[in-house]
């Protein structure tokens, strides 16, 4: 009557096929035309590389839209469950219960007793596995946790007798709870279990759920934006917000070693950020919370898009506010680049718009999930994830890490919003790898003829082969293109 492992490590990460990119218009027509590569090393362990908003979910992920008037409908238990499915852990195990019968009896039996943590965080049990279940109890932060003798755990729901008046609607229970002796209380449960290791991890499992309650009861979850497998993105409002989302919750799951590293990774960038000083251009962290299994962030809602959806839809950009643009880009990266931190994933998905695609001002940077931390002018090796026809070729070759890689990245950007195409274009990932080795870079006259000769300057000059050659983020602002209206 063993725990049931939910915690299984992944497998290696290889690397990833984006088809939905590769596609034989992607050299005309397509904006990224990116792949997603990762490469590792006993140093570093990233995270999968789902390429979207915040880094939450790739574009293949399902998007599920809970609307207000659904939320206040009937259907709003199931809306909430669908929630609490998308962002929270289950975990499940078989094991012996004491049944509500007098404490003299101390009669235990098999069951199968699951918990749901999240907003809404319960305990139920039932029989079997897809048995009926026979009894809920909602946890609250006065939910008790004690660890007893003989491999026991007592939780006890019951809610001090002063905060009555705060329960929240009574759960219907199953005749396993009706008709008890009221010696023993049927809201407080002990579990038996086989090991003294079993019972400590279920204890924990119980007491992240409460501590998650109390730090995700400042917030209020409205529509879930995007879901993936190991990660999901909702809306999310404070008391302030007055139903307008400002933050979205970015929940990642953090069970294997490269997914802790991941999730831990993103957090300490956003807050080294953060505590140095917060940019206008970069997608800030409002609060963050991890546990050994989970990692959630709150950040500011971006809701205008992002880059490559406003590109895909519109082409290249005017010059002019092409500049306008991409300066703010070159400033979010610049920033990073003086304390510390190189990016690795700079690309159109990962640029978003605070308000709207006309208000160019408004473009953030975000998903930190590959960033590193650098010393000054310096460079390493090591496991990262990138994008093939974002990516430096000394990244995709060498796994070469430097601020000059994050150079690269943003004068392929570049590129893409000057004539509405990345530079590396082509049919298949082979190709596509083969053209950034190369080093050639092509300006079509068809887009380019209109372009300043500035303006290919600095882009030749960013993309340049040799990443020692390449000018720092500083250099790049000050170029002519910037000073020439």
């Amino acid at each position: 009557m063993g725990g049931l492992g939910l915690f299984e490590s992944e497998p290696p990460l290889v690397l990833k096929d984006r088809a939905s990119f590769l596609t034989n218009s992607t050299c005309c027509s397509g904006v990224s035309g990116g792949v997603d590569m990762s490469m590792l090393d006993s140093d570093v362990m990233s995270n999968s590389r789902l390429s979207s908003l915040y880094g939450g979910a790739d574009r293949s992920g399902h998007r599920l839209t809970i609307l207000e008037e659904d939320m206040e409908s009937d259907d709003a238990v199931q809306s909430q469950k669908q929630i609490q499915k998308k962002l929270f852990e289950l975990h499940t195990v078989r094991v012996l219960k004491q049944i509500p019968l007098p404490d003299w009896m101390k009669i235990f039996v098999p069951r199968v007793v699951r918990l749901q943590t999240g907003t809404v965080p319960f305990m139920e049990y039932s029989r079997s596995e897809k048995g009926e279940v026979r009894q809920r109890l909602m946890i609250s932060v006065w939910t008790r946790v004690d660890r007893l003798p003989k491999n026991k755990l007592s939780i006890d729901f019951r809610m001090p007798v002063s905060h009555e008046h705060e329960r929240s609607p009574p759960v219907p229970s199953t005749a396993a709870s009706k008709g008890t002796n009221d010696k023993v209380s049927p809201e407080k449960w002990i579990l038996k279990f086989d090991t003294k290791s079993e019972r400590d991890m279920w204890a924990k499992h119980v007491q992240d759920a409460i501590d998650l309650l109390s730090w995700i009861a400042k917030f209020t979850l409205g529509s879930v934006v995007m879901a993936s497998e190991n990660s999901s993105i909702v809306e999310c409002f404070t008391w302030m917000d007055r139903g307008r989302p400002s933050y979205v919750m970015k929940s990642m799951e953090a069970a294997s070693k490269k997914q802790s590293h991941s999730a831990r990774n993103e957090i300490e960038v956003h807050h080294m950020l953060t505590n140095f000083s917060s940019h206008p251009n970069i997608v800030a962290l409002h609060d963050s919370f991890r546990q050994k299994d989970m990692a959630y962030l709150v950040m500011e809602n971006c809701a205008g898009g992002d880059l490559f959806e406003f590109i895909s839809q519109n082409g290249g950009m005017d010059e002019h506010d092409a500049k306008m643009l991409f300066r703010r880009i070159a400033s979010a990266v610049s920033h990073c680049h003086e304390h510390g931190i190189v990016h690795l994933d700079i690309k159109p998905e990962n640029l978003f718009f605070k308000v709207s695609p006309s208000q160019l001002d408004t473009i953030k940077l975000g998903d930190f999930g590959s960033a590193k931390v650098l010393e000054k002018n310096s460079a390493t090796g090591g496991a990262l994830s990138c994008t093939v026809g974002y990516a430096a070729p000394e990244v995709l070759e060498k796994g070469e890490v430097s601020f000059a890689a994050d150079v690269f990245s943003a004068g392929a950007v570049l590129y893409t919003i000057l004539c509405g195409y990345s530079p590396f274009s082509a049919p298949s990932e082979e190709e596509m790898l083969e053209r950034t080795l190369s080093g050639e870079i092509f300006f079509e006259e068809l887009e380019w003829w209109r372009m300043s000769k500035e303006a290919k300057e600095l882009v030749v000059q960013m993309m340049h082969p040799d990443a020692k050659k390449r000018p720092s983020m500083e250099e790049v602002l000050a170029h002519a293109w910037f000073q020439k209206w």
